[in-house]
C-alpha cells in the first residue's frame, strides 16, 4: 500500500471515530439553553450586532491565574465552566451546549474554521471543581476530534439549518489566546463572547444581536457572570446552585420592592357579609339579569336567607360542604349565597360531567347536602346524603325567614371547594377560605373599576374557579351581574347579542375565545379580562385600544388570580402577566428554592393572602405544594409552588414562559395530562397510551391521545374515544386517538413525546372515505382544510377530507368550531346553531344537509317568487340545460 493511500485510509478511519463520537455526544434531547429574548425573533438573521466590553475585576483575575498557573486552556475552560452555570441559572436546563472555535494556540500555523458543540451536564449539587473537570475533559476530547466538519455534524444529526438562527446552540465563548478563528456574524448566534487574557488584565467583549436584546439585558448578563466568576474563585468546592448571581440591590428590588403590594381589605368578614352590605343600602338596585330575568339586591338576599335557613336545619355549618348540581341560572347563584350565609362550604358540581367524576367529588367532598333539580337525576351519581331539590322544594323554602341567618363564620373558615385537575388520575379539591376570597374580590374591583353602574358578564363554568371572581366582584360593589348562557361562550354572534342586550361593561374572556370575536361589535365592552391561558400579543393589541384591557394570571391554589397587567397597545409585544394582586407576594426561585436573577427563568411561586389552604384530603400534595416562605418574618407563611416558569423584564413586570411539567391550560382550562393518560391506560383495549399537546396550527392547542392495543383487542379509535367520554369532561377530551403499532421510546426506554408530535394522522382505511358530491360539500371541505391546516386535495387531486370524517377527530374544537360557522355564515347566508357539530352534524355529510334544510325552511317568500318567474321566463331547453348541469354537478366526486 503506498503511503499516499495509507494516509487516507488512515483520515477516514479516524473521521469516522470522530463522526461516532460526535453523533454519540450530541444524540440528546436538547433544550433551549441560551438566553431569553427580548424581541421576538425575525423571521431571517438581521446580521447587526452590538456589543459590550466588560473587564474581570484584577482580584479575581490574578485568583483565575493562580487557578490556572496562567495556561490559556484551563483559563478558557474556567470561562466557559462559568458561563455554563449562568445558563443553566437563565435557562433551568441542565444539558448546556456551547459553541467554541477549533483549538489553535498562539503562533501555531493552519487556520481550522471549523465550530465545536460543547455539551456538558450542569447539575446544580456538583461541585464548581467538579463541574471545571468535566468541562474542561469535554474540551480535551472535542479539541481531538476537531477536523469533524460541523455541517456533515448537521446532516448526521438531521437538524436543519433555519433562517433566523444557529444551529445547536445560540451562545459561543472563545479566547483570542487559543482560538484563531472567533465566533463570526454568520455563525448567526445570538451571543458570541470574546475574552482576551494579557499580563495586565483579562478583559471580554459581549457582542449580541440587537434585534433579539437591550442593551441592559446584556449588561446585566455580563454583570451576572462576574459575580458567579467571583464567588467561583472565592470557594471552588462550592456547589453550583451556591453560586451566587445578585447583587444586594437586585436582591432588594425583587425580593422587597416588587412585593410591597400591602393593602387595607375587609379581611375580619366573611364574603356574603359584603354581599349583605350592598344589598342593606341598595336593596332596589338589579343584582342578577339572566334572559328576560332580572332580580333585585332585596329579592337575591331574601331568597338566599330562606335557602340559608332551611340549610342550617340541615345540619351546614362552618366547614360542612354542600354539592351543588345546577345548570346555568338566577338559582345557581343564590343556592352559593344561600350555602355561605347557612356557614357552609360550596363544592359546585357541573351537571355535563361523566357520573363517575361527579360519584369521586361527592364522595371526595363528603357533601352533607346536594343542592339540585330533578331534571338531573339521571345524570347524577347514587347519593346518601340529603337531597334539596330546588324546584320541588320552592314552597317549602317560601315558607323560612328572610332573616339574616347567623352563620357563626369567621374569615378563615372555608368558602368553598372547587376541583381542578389531577395527575394522579382523579381531580383534587382545592379549599379555598373566606379571608382569601374577600381580598381578591376587593382587588380585583378596585383594580378594574367596578361601580355600582357596572354590568359584569358572567360566562365561566359554575365548577371553574374564574366565576368566583365575576360573581363576587360584581356583588360586592353593588354592580350587576349579567349571566350569560353556555350557546354565547361559543358563538360569537350570540355574544356579541347578549353583550349589548344586557349592556354589559365588564367581561373576563379567555384569548382564545377574544381570538374570535369581532372588536368592532363590541365597543360597549369598557373593560376586558384575559384569564386561563397565555395571551398573544395579537390579541392584546386588537383588543386593548379605546378600553382598559387587563392580562390575569392565577391558579386556583391562589384564589383565582395572583398577578395582573394592565395592557396598552403594543403590536407584536408579548403581553407580561403583570404584577401582584393586593396583599400577594411572587417570587421565581430555582430548584433548591432561591431567588433566581432578574431576567432569568425560574419557578413562580405565590405567597400572601391569597393562597388557599390547601388540598382537601391531601396533606401529602398539600405539603409539597405549599411550602415554608423563608421570605417572610410572618409566622407559619407559606408559598405555593405553581409549576410555571417565569421571568422578571426590566420594569418589574411578570412574563409568563410555561409549565415544568405535564399540566397545560388549553382554552382556559386547565389540565393535568397525567389524568387524561390514566383515562386512557384503564380502557381494557389500550395495552400502552400518552397524551401529548398538539399546536399544528399556531394558537391552536389540541390534545391529542396515542394508543397501542392489546394483542388480541380489534377495538377501534372510535369506541376508545366513546369510552373516554364516560370518564373525562368535554374540555378534557383529546380531539383525536391515534392507534400505533408500538410506541416510540427514547433511549432512556420512556415515552418519545417528541416522536409522538412527529406522527401523522392516518386513514385507516381509504374504503372509508367519501368525496364531497356537491358545491355545498365541496365548499365545506375547503372551509374545513383551511381550519384545520389540512391539503384538500393530494397530488392527484383526490379530496383528502372525507364527507364522513369527524370535525373533532380531524383535530377541530369548539373554538374553531366557532370560526367554521362565521365561514359558514358567511358562504351560505345561513345561521347554523353551533351545538350542532357537537351532536347531529359532526360531518360535512351531516352539516350540508342542515344547511340545505334551513335555506328551505327560511327560503324568503318574495324570493321564490321572483325565481318561479325567471322559471318562466325560461325555454324548455334552457331549463332542461339547467337541469343537466345541476344532476351533473351532483354526480361528480
Amino acid at each position: 500500500m503506498s503511503e499516499a493511500k495509507a494516509k487516507i485510509t488512515t483520515f477516514d478511519r479516524e473521521l469516522k471515530e470522530e463522526q461516532a463520537y460526535w453523533i454519540s455526544r450530541l444524540s440528546v434531547e436538547r433544550a433551549e439553553s441560551g438566553l431569553r429574548l427580548d424581541y421576538e425573533r425575525p423571521e431571517s438573521y438581521a446580521g447587526e450586532t452590538e456589543r459590550i466590553e466588560v473587564v474581570v475585576p484584577a482580584d479575581s483575575a490574578e485568583k483565575l491565574a493562580r487557578l490556572t498557573g496562567g495556561s490559556p486552556f484551563l483559563t478558557y475552560a474556567a470561562l466557559l465552566t462559568v458561563l455554563k452555570v449562568c445558563l443553566a441559572r437563565y435557562s433551568e436546563t441542565e444539558l448546556i451546549i456551547v459553541g467554541s472555535p477549533a483549538f489553535q494556540p498562539e503562533g501555531a500555523s493552519g487556520d481550522n474554521a471549523n465550530v465545536l458543540a460543547i455539551l456538558d451536564e450542569v447539575a446544580a449539587h456538583a461541585s464548581f471543581k467538579q463541574l471545571l473537570s468535566n468541562v474542561r475533559a469535554s474540551l480535551r476530547e472535542a479539541y481531538d476530534r476537531q477536523n469533524y466538519p460541523f455541517e456533515r455534524l448537521l446532516r448526521d444529526l438531521k437538524v436543519e439549518r433555519q433562517a433566523n438562527r444557529a444551529p445547536l446552540f445560540d451562545v459561543a465563548l472563545a479566547l483570542t489566546n487559543i482560538h484563531a478563528k472567533f465566533p463570526a456574524p454568520e455563525w448567526k448566534n445570538d451571543l458570541n463572547i470574546t475574552f482576551t487574557s494579557t499580563p495586565e488584565a483579562l478583559s471580554g467583549t459581549f457582542e449580541y444581536a440587537g434585534a433579539l436584546f437591550r442593551r441592559e439585558s446584556i449588561e446585566r448578563f455580563g454583570a451576572h457572570f462576574l459575580n458567579v466568576l467571583r464567588h467561583a474563585l472565592q470557594n471552588i468546592n462550592a456547589r453550583v446552585s451556591e453560586l451566587d448571581m445578585l447583587t444586594d440591590a437586585e436582591r432588594h428590588t425583587l425580593l422587597v420592592e416588587w412585593n410591597d403590594t400591602a393593602t387595607d381589605f375587609p379581611q375580619e368578614h366573611a364574603i356574603h357579609q359584603l354581599f349583605e352590605a350592598r344589598a342593606a343600602e341598595t336593596p332596589e338596585a338589579v343584582a342578577l339579569i339572566f334572559d328576560e330575568r332580572r332580580m333585585t339586591y332585596a329579592e337575591l338576599n331574601a331568597r338566599a336567607n330562606q335557602l340559608a335557613h332551611a340549610l342550617q336545619r340541615r345540619g351546614i355549618a362552618p366547614e360542612v360542604r354542600v354539592g351543588v348540581c345546577l345548570e346555568r341560572s338566577m338559582e345557581m347563584v343564590l343556592a352559593i349565597l344561600g350555602i355561605l350565609k347557612a356557614g357552609g362550604v360550596y363544592v359546585p358540581l357541573d351537571p355535563a360531567y361523566p357520573q363517575e367524576r361527579l360519584a369521586f367529588m361527592l364522595h371526595d367532598s363528603q357533601a352533607r347536602v346536594l343542592i339540585t333539580q330533578h331534571r338531573q337525576e339521571e345524570r347524577l351519581p347514587e347519593f346518601q346524603g340529603d337531597v334539596l331539590y330546588l324546584e320541588a322544594d320552592a314552597t317549602t323554602l317560601a315558607g323560612e325567614s328572610e332573616e339574616q341567618p347567623d352563620s357563626r363564620v369567621v374569615p378563615e373558615n372555608l368558602a368553598y371547594v372547587i376541583y381542578t385537575s389531577g395527575s394522579t388520575g382523579q381531580p383534587k379539591g382545592v379549599q379555598v377560605e373566606h379571608r382569601s376570597l374577600c381580598n381578591l374580590a376587593a382587588a380585583q374591583s378596585r383594580t378594574f373599576g367596578v361601580e355600582p353602574e357596572s354590568h359584569v358578564i358572567q360566562l365561566a363554568s359554575f365548577s371553574f374557579d374564574a366565576s368566583v371572581s365575576e360573581i363576587f366582584m360584581a356583588l360586592v360593589k353593588g354592580a350587576t351581574l349579567c349571566l350569560g348562557y353556555s350557546e354565547a361562550v361559543f358563538s360569537a354572534t350570540a355574544f356579541v347579542q347578549l353583550v349589548r342586550n344586557q349592556e354589559v361593561t365588564i367581561a373576563t374572556i379567555p384569548p382564545a375565545v377574544l381570538a374570535v370575536l369581532p372588536v368592532e361589535e363590541l365597543t360597549g365592552l369598557k373593560t376586558i379580562i384575559a384569564a386561563g391561558e397565555r395571551c398573544t400579543a395579537e390579541v392584546a393589541a386588537r383588543w386593548s385600544a379605546g378600553r382598559r384591557f387587563f392580562n390575569a394570571y392565577g391558579p386556583t391554589e391562589t384564589t383565582v388570580c395572583a398577578t395582573m397587567a394592565e395592557c396598552a397597545t403594543q403590536d407584536g409585544v408579548q403581553p407580561p402577566i403583570g404584577r401582584p394582586i393586593d396583599n400577594a407576594q411572587v417570587y421565581l426561585l430555582d430548584a433548591d428554592l432561591q431567588c433566581v436573577p432578574l431576567g432569568a427563568m425560574g419557578e413562580l411561586c405565590v405567597g400572601g393572602v391569597c393562597l388557599s389552604r390547601g388540598y382537601l384530603n391531601r396533606p401529602d400534595l398539600t405539603a409539597e405544594k405549599f411550602v415554608p416562605n423563608q421570605f417572610s418574618a410572618e409566622p407559619g407563611a407559606r408559598l405555593y409552588r405553581t409549576g410555571d416558569s417565569a421571568r422578571y423584564r426590566p420594569d418589574g413586570q411578570l412574563e409568563y414562559l410555561g409549565r415544568h411539567d405535564q399540566q397545560v391550560k388549553i382554552r382556559g382550562y386547565r389540565i393535568e395530562i397525567g389524568e387524561v393518560e390514566a383515562a386512557l391506560n384503564a380502557h381494557p383495549a389500550v395495552q400502552d397510551g400518552a397524551v401529548i399537546v398538539r399546536e399544528d396550527v399556531p394558537g391552536e392547542k389540541r390534545l391529542v391521545a396515542y394508543a397501542v392495543r392489546a394483542a388480541t383487542e380489534t377495538t377501534d379509535a372510535t369506541e376508545i374515544r366513546e369510552t373516554l367520554r364516560q370518564r373525562l369532561p368535554d374540555y378534557m377530551m383529546p380531539s383525536s386517538v391515534v392507534l400505533l403499532e408500538t410506541m416510540p421510546l427514547t433511549h432512556n426506554g420512556k415515552i418519545d413525546r417528541r416522536a409522538l408530535a412527529a406522527t401523522d394522522r392516518e386513514r385507516t382505511s381509504r374504503e372509508e372515505f367519501v368525496a364531497p358530491r356537491n358545491s355545498i360539500e365541496r365548499k365545506l371541505a375547503e372551509i374545513w382544510s383551511e381550519l384545520l391546516g389540512i391539503e384538500q386535495v393530494d397530488v392527484n387531486d383526490r379530496f383528502l377530507v372525507s364527507i364522513h370524517d369527524h370535525f373533532f377527530d380531524l383535530g377541530g374544537h369548539s373554538l374553531m368550531a366557532v370560526r367554521m360557522f362565521s365561514r359558514v355564515r358567511e358562504a351560505f347566508g345561513v345561521e347554523l346553531p353551533l351545538n350542532l357539530i357537537f351532536t347531529s352534524a359532526p360531518t360535512i355529510a351531516g352539516l350540508a344537509q342542515a344547511i340545505e334544510q334551513y335555506m328551505v325552511e327560511t327560503a324568503d317568500v318574495d324570493e321564490v317568487v321572483a325565481m318561479l318567474k325567471e322559471l318562466d321566463e325560461l325555454s324548455d331547453e334552457e331549463i332542461k340545460a339547467l337541469l343537466e348541469s345541476e344532476e351533473e354537478e351532483a354526480t361528480q366526486g
